[in-house]
């Protein structure tokens, strides 16, 4: 999952401690332009706000995908964010945020890591093992166990085809 691949320990914060959403997106912003990938964070953040007022991209109701497509970006990435009391959006209770950001060429991977944050989203397994975690080793192993499942099934798939060639 491209989703997955791009978040290392580097880029989680593993309790944010706000009230809203806009202070939980300038912890995003704050440490994508801390680890390198974005530069201009004020028009960064301008912009994901922007975006996150008029439609939020929430999907479950726990897991909030703010991103960005931007000249802005240096380097994609994925900004991990997780709160145990969760912050008010929509009359929904945020706990996990997934902060996508891309170069303006790579718009169309933006949104393939949407839509495995979407599907992702609906896996309560894979949830509730973001929840329970302790550490940033605990959330990477959830990351990763989320992953491996994947590749386990194309490479199933591909041995049947190579079966299928022989």
């Amino acid at each position: 999952m491209l989703f997955v691949k791009n978040i290392t320990e580097d880029n989680i914060i593993l309790d944010l401690k706000v009230s809203s959403i806009d202070e939980a997106i300038r912890k995003l912003v704050d440490l994508a332009e801390e680890n390198g990938y974005i530069e201009n964070k004020e028009e960064v953040l301008k912009r994901v706000l922007h975006k996150e007022k008029i439609k939020p991209t929430l999907f479950e109701g726990e897991v909030l995908a703010p991103h960005i497509a931007s000249d802005l970006v240096k380097k994609e990435a994925v900004i991990f964010g997780r709160s145990r009391i969760g912050i008010p959006v929509d009359g929904s209770k945020v706990k996990y945020m997934f902060f996508v950001v891309v170069p303006s060429k790579k718009r169309g991977k933006m949104f393939d890591m949407l839509s495995e944050i979407a599907f992702a989203s609906k896996d309560k397994e894979f949830l509730g093992e973001l929840k329970t975690a302790r550490n940033i080793d605990d959330i990477l192993f959830a990351l990763q166990h989320k992953r491996m499942p994947l590749v386990a099934k194309l490479k199933r798939k591909l041995a049947k085809l190579q079966a299928a060639f022989a």
